[in-house]
């Protein structure tokens, strides 16, 4: 006896047409975590490059400060630091053997609601654990916030908020005002 061969010309359709909404959805998680990874290292090279420009100020104004936010944004491209982010530079100083104050603060126009892990101005500063400020030292900290935005955003486990702080001492001046 012949046994009659099934026809399976349909089973490969089948199967691609099973497994391709799973290839598309690792593949929108996929370009969803490159964004996420592009967004960190944007906002790391912003608050490295933004604390060392304003270090190396001999005196800073306000004027000076909002300039200098403004390139920054250009870092972030193609993410909108504008709407989605908020960037906060902050002096801090010892005086004799008393506490580490902030000095002065100043923010951009960002729309994101942050606020500085630092400290306000004229109260005490919050500095990591091991950083040592010498008396009458400043130090110059630039703090970077941006929204990540994602459209899986309730699939794939992502921070809400990139964060990134930058430390550097004045090179030329103190510092210790903001003009």
């Amino acid at each position: 006896m012949t046994r009659r061969h099934k026809g399976d010309a349909g089973t490969a359709l089948v199967e691609f047409a099973i497994v391709l909404p799973v290839l598309v959805i690792l593949l929108l998680a996929g370009l969803q975590f490159a964004s996420l990874i592009l967004l960190t290292q944007k906002v790391q090279r912003l608050a490295a490059t933004l604390g060392d420009l304003v270090a190396q100020a001999e005196t800073l104004s306000q004027a000076q400060l909002d300039a200098l936010f403004a390139a920054g944004r250009h870092v972030l491209l193609p993410f909108d630091h504008q709407s989605d982010g908020r960037t906060i530079v902050t002096a801090v100083g010892r005086s004799g053997g008393g506490p580490a104050l902030v000095l002065w603060q100043h923010g951009d126009s960002g729309a994101l609601a942050a606020t500085s892990g630092i400290g306000s101005p004229g109260g005490a500063a919050v500095l990591p654990t091991g950083f040592e400020l010498r008396a009458d030292e400043t130090v110059i900290v630039s703090e970077v916030f941006h929204a990540f935005r994602s459209d899986l955003a309730s699939a794939i486990p992502v921070p809400p908020v990139v964060y990134e702080q930058g430390f550097y001492r004045p090179r030329l001046g103190s510092l210790t005002r903001l003009d």
